[in-house]
């Protein structure tokens, strides 16, 4: 097993920098590593996408989503056929002491190609978990005074709920609740 590590501090609340993280749908503005990911942030759902990473030709990926925390953590899995190679991507957000947020975003590499793969990890894609948490960083900033999104599917039209999908209902007074 290997783990990649980075991290960067976001001077935004941790809803504002998991809004922009759960909005997938407009990683192309922003994200250099995923510029083009499409699908929905919702456990054991897959997600299809392009990885971009320097010295390395793009390729597509389709992790699963394994964990949602909501404004605290996002995981997701990706495994070659025959498991001889597993990611397990992570986003962790930490709140800090004065109204930022502490981002660790790692990936955990496990199977046996993983030590193969090791050194164009710990190079290539290392300096695009440094990019993307960079533009992480400038987006968040530049959005930490708005209104932070709860879901990107929220304030939109949705056809059908998926299965098991919870409605919250205001019960506030002013909405007729006690």
């Amino acid at each position: 097993m290997r783990l990649l590590e980075t991290e960067i501090v976001i001077d935004a609340p941790p809803q504002t920098v998991w809004a922009v993280l759960d909005d997938i749908e407009r990683y192309p503005e922003w994200n250099p590593a995923l510029p083009a990911l499409r699908g929905r942030t919702t456990v054991g759902q897959r997600v299809v996408g392009t990885l971009r990473q320097p010295n390395v030709p793009e390729r597509e990926v389709t992790p699963t989503i394994t964990r949602i925390v909501g404004a605290r953590e996002l995981r997701w899995l990706s495994q070659a056929p025959g498991g001889v190679f597993s990611a397990e991507h992570i986003f962790i957000l930490e709140p800090n002491g004065d109204g930022g947020t502490r981002v660790r975003h790692n990936e955990i590499f496990d199977g046996p190609m993983a030590d193969e793969r090791w050194p164009s990890i710990d190079t290539n894609l290392r300096t695009a978990y440094h990019d993307l948490n960079r533009a992480l960083k400038a987006r968040a900033e530049a959005l930490r005074d708005g209104v932070a999104g709860l879901h990107p599917a929220i304030g939109r039209a949705v056809s059908s709920p998926p299965a098991g999908a919870v409605t919250g209902r205001c019960k506030c007074a002013r909405e007729g609740g006690g």
